[in-house]
C-alpha cells in the first residue's frame, strides 16, 4: 500500500510505551479508537475498494499494522482486537463510503453541477480528497454506475417495517404466481 500521506506516520510514537492503551468496552472499541480508525483509514487508503470485502489482504495488514502503531494492548487480547478491529472497519466502511459519495455531490452542487441521483457519472471529478481521482473514477466505473445494485434506488428511506411488508407481499404474490399459473 502506498502511503499518500506521510502525516500519519509522523505521528506514530517512536516509543513502544507512548502508544494509548486500550481495552474492548463491551466488545467493542471506544469513540476515540473509532475515530483514529477512520482517521488512519482514510490517511492510508490505495484502492478503488468500495467494500471492505474488495480491501486485499495486504492493504488490510498494513491498515492493522498502523492501527497497533498507535495503540497496545494485553497481549492475550491481541486475536480478539484483530477480530474487533475487522468488524469496525466492516461496519464502518458503508457509511464511510456513503459519506464519500455525499460529499463529492456537495462539491460537484457547488461547482453547479446538477446531480438527479442516478447518473453518479457526473460526479467523477469530484473526488473526495482522501480518495485519489484515479480510484474515485473507477470506483464509479463499476458500481455506483451500475443499474443492477439493489442498494442504489431512489425511492427515498423507507422504514424497515414498511420495507418487511413490502418484500413479503411481493414473495406472496411470486409464491402464487408459480403455484397457481
Amino acid at each position: 500500500m502506498v502511503k499518500r500521506r506521510s502525516n500519519v506516520i509522523n505521528q506514530v510514537p517512536h516509543d513502544p510505551s507512548k502508544r494509548t492503551m486500550i481495552t474492548l468496552d463491551g466488545g467493542r472499541f471506544t469513540a476515540t479508537t473509532i475515530r483514529m480508525i477512520i482517521y488512519i483509514f482514510k490517511n492510508m487508503f490505495n484502492g478503488s475498494w468500495t467494500t471492505w470485502n474488495e480491501v486485499n489482504r495486504f492493504a488490510r495488514d498494513e491498515l492493522w499494522a498502523l492501527f497497533k502503531a498507535f495503540f497496545q494492548w494485553e497481549v492475550v487480547a491481541d486475536v480478539l482486537v484483530r477480530e474487533v478491529w475487522e468488524d469496525s472497519m466492516r461496519n464502518l466502511y458503508p457509511g464511510l463510503m456513503s459519506n464519500a459519495r455525499d460529499e463529492s455531490i456537495k462539491m460537484a452542487q457547488l461547482a453547479g453541477v446538477e446531480f438527479d441521483g442516478s447518473d453518479f457519472s457526473v460526479l467523477k471529478p469530484y473526488n473526495p480528497g482522501w480518495i485519489e481521482s484515479s480510484y474515485w473514477q473507477d470506483m464509479i466505473d463499476r458500481v455506483w454506475t451500475t443499474k443492477s445494485k439493489l442498494w442504489k434506488h431512489c425511492g427515498g428511506s423507507i422504514a424497515i417495517t414498511q420495507l418487511k411488508r413490502r418484500l413479503v407481499r411481493c414473495l406472496i404474490f411470486t409464491f402464487f404466481m408459480f403455484t397457481f399459473s
